[in-house]
């Protein structure tokens, strides 16, 4: 004697909810004892919209966190130059540390910006840093890292200034050797 209640919740699986009533008719479970809710937007609204949210923002999380993490890397890099380069081959970074910064900070963000847009066109880890390395030198070369934009022929410089190795190069330049401060490198 015991009298069976059933229930299945329309979560919007289709057409299985027909099937589950039919089976509990035919186990000889009382029509009044057969309960289906149609759940479909109480379940979207409270349940699978967070869940997207959730995950567009650990997505975000993720993207600033190795974002942060690049920029952390590249300003531990630069920092380096600049501590053995004036240590070590006594370079004047100029008189302007607010300048120097700014310099720097700009290239970093704008070397990860570049670095982050390769990684999204790249199919696996080892392309992304293949081409990075590739399109690294030949900004380093293109952008005057290597040789004077003065020495390039001037089509070649005006091409050049789309570049932000080369924007590293000027501010860094106007730092060092026109005495320039933080408004000389804006």
């Amino acid at each position: 004697g015991a009298e069976v209640v059933t229930f299945a919740a329309d979560l919007g699986q289709g057409g299985e909810i027909e099937p589950a009533r039919k089976k509990a008719e035919m186990l000889g479970i009382k029509p009044g004892n057969i309960f289906i809710e149609d759940v479909r937007e109480e379940f979207v609204r409270d349940y699978v919209f967070p869940m997207f949210r959730a995950n567009a923002l650990y997505e975000a999380v993720y993207l600033l966190g190795t974002i942060f993490g690049q920029l952390t890397m590249a300003m531990v890099q630069m920092l380096l130059l600049v501590v053995v380069g004036s240590v070590v081959l006594g370079l004047s970074w100029g008189d302007s540390p607010a300048g120097l910064a700014a310099v720097l900070v700009s290239f970093g963000l704008a070397a990860v910006a570049l670095g982050t847009m390769l990684g999204t066109f790249m199919r696996s880890e080892s392309q992304a840093n293949g081409a990075s390395i590739a399109v690294g030198v030949t900004m380093a070369l293109l952008g005057g890292c290597w040789y004077p934009l003065e020495l390039f022929p001037q089509a070649a410089r005006t091409a050049a200034n789309l570049l932000p190795t080369a924007w590293a190069m000027q501010g860094l330049n106007n730092l060092m050797l026109r005495g320039a401060d933080l408004a000389g490198v804006l």
